[in-house]
């Protein structure tokens, strides 16, 4: 569980974001190469393969895909 207190005083509500690391996600990459008949130009998409097994609900929220390995840390 997380909990944060916020106290206001005056001016607008603040935007809160929150950001954290969970075990059970992850992704894959994927391309997709085509070619026309006459081979004469290729078409290359990238897309991804996302896989979720946290147990948590991720409807209505922003995924952010990273080659990054942060579980490495930072030397």
């Amino acid at each position: 569980d997380v909990w944060i207190d916020l106290v206001l005083r005056g001016g607008e509500a603040p935007v809160v974001e929150l950001e954290y690391l969970v075990g059970g996600a992850g992704w894959s990459p994927l391309y997709d190469l085509r070619t026309a008949r006459d081979a004469q130009s290729v078409e290359l998409a990238y897309r991804a393969r996302v896989q979720q097994r946290t147990g948590e609900d991720w409807d209505d929220c922003e995924v952010l895909l990273s080659t990054a390995r942060p579980q490495l840390g930072a030397q």
